[in-house]
């Protein structure tokens, strides 16, 4: 069982990531958590999206020089 949570929290992750690669997605994500109210939603959210867009920015590297050693 915890291998499929594991699988399907991945998935969730690489769907967010995906997604807050859009400006207008991260603008509307950060929006929904600034409504709710609490500062460790909206703490949680910005930190979704530093790690996001790190990631994305990560895979935009790779993809323009794939032979670049990390």
């Amino acid at each position: 069982m915890e291998g499929k949570v594991s699988q399907v929290t991945a998935q969730y992750v690489d769907g967010l990531y995906a997604d807050l690669a859009d400006p207008a997605e991260t603008i509307a994500y950060l929006n929904a958590a600034l409504a709710d109210g609490d500062s460790q939603v909206l703490r949680l959210a910005i930190q979704d999206v530093a790690e996001a867009w790190e990631v994305n920015q990560v895979d935009q590297v790779d993809q323009a020089d794939p032979d670049r050693k990390p």
